[in-house]
């Protein structure tokens, strides 16, 4: 039973690719075996609709978002990837977040791909956990002074059923949102002068 791996490149994001596979030898063959795969980030959902992010904002960079009475989101998701917070490499991003109707309670997370790597689940990826239940989150969390210049996928969740909701998957109550921070290099400082040789 010999293993072969094959490694395909060039697919594009958020596409379904769907590959068909068979086992043949000058003795025999096998059947075919199909499926597909999704190169994009991993589906976060919600079943009920009543419960939901209601607004989030952030503040102190160069650009902010500002998304207030969004309500629910279709299935639970909601991809607000044109609303882009912009920050410099060591700064530091505030957020403000409500959800319905003020008396709720959730569990609020936040992750940022600072790898770019479709998935939220490397070391220092999720950048703020409630780790209770909340009737809104304030918070504020640092760029890494390893990340690369550009924009990166930052997701938020609420789940009313869970202290540390999880970036995937499906819940019963809550909401996903997806949006973009902008890492920006840090503003270049003059040219040495005045150098002297000892």
């Amino acid at each position: 039973n010999p293993t072969i791996s094959l490694t395909v490149t060039g697919l594009t994001i958020n596409n379904t690719y769907y590959y068909r596979i068979k086992a043949t030898t000058s003795l025999c063959s096998s059947t075919y075996v199909s499926g597909s795969v999704f190169t994009g980030y991993c589906a976060s959902n919600s079943i009920g609709a009543t419960r939901y992010i209601n607004n989030f904002t952030t503040s102190g960079g160069s650009t902010n978002i500002s998304n207030t009475g969004s309500g629910y989101s279709p299935s639970g998701y909601g991809t607000f990837l044109t609303q882009i917070i912009t920050q410099q490499i060591y700064g530091t991003v505030n957020f403000t977040t409500a959800f319905f109707n003020g008396s709720l309670t959730y569990g609020f997370n936040i992750w940022v791909d600072w790898n770019d790597d479709l998935d939220f689940n490397d070391i220092g990826e999720k950048v703020y956990a409630s780790g209770a239940f909340v009737l809104t989150a304030t918070g504020s969390f640092t760029i890494p002074g390893n990340t690369s210049i550009g924009q990166h996928r930052m997701r938020i969740k609420a789940d009313s059923g869970s202290l540390n909701p999880t970036a995937c998957g499906t819940i019963a109550s809550g909401e996903t949102e997806d949006y973009t921070l902008e890492v920006t290099p840090l503003p270049c400082g003059e040219n040495p002068s005045n150098l002297t040789a000892i």
